[in-house]
């Protein structure tokens, strides 16, 4: 970032994987300034899933994973933004639902969704 001699003002995360959001417990540290954006089926799948996801990854690496989940405060829209030049195309086609039932087990299932609306339980 000192190479490019811009700040961060903004940090993406483009989807639900946790090598793509654990990491923002640190990058919020270091840029506090930062607001962390993501449409909003990835903020809710990071809330509802993160845990369990930090979980599993906790079994392999130890305290080299992040201590806890960090959602994205600000939302996105779908459809095309600019930011200092580029633009970037923002899709939500597929969502996961998931529900916890017990500490152990989390349940997903696909749901479809397109820029309008989203298929409801």
């Amino acid at each position: 970032m000192k190479r490019l001699g811009k700040p961060v003002d903004r940090i993406i995360v483009s989807h639900g994987h946790p090598d793509h959001w654990a990491g923002l417990e640190l990058l919020t540290a270091r840029f506090p300034e930062a607001g962390v954006y993501s449409l909003s089926g990835v903020a809710d799948f990071i809330r509802t899933a993160g845990e369990f996801m930090l979980g599993g990854l906790r079994r392999n690496f130890g305290d080299k994973i992040a201590s806890r989940v960090t959602v994205p405060s600000r939302a996105l829209a779908i459809g095309t933004q600019t930011f200092d030049g580029t633009r970037i195309e923002f899709k939500q086609r597929l969502l996961w639902r998931c529900k916890y039932y017990s500490t152990k087990t989390l349940s997903c299932r696909r749901s479809i969704c397109d820029a309008q609306s989203r298929e409801e339980d």
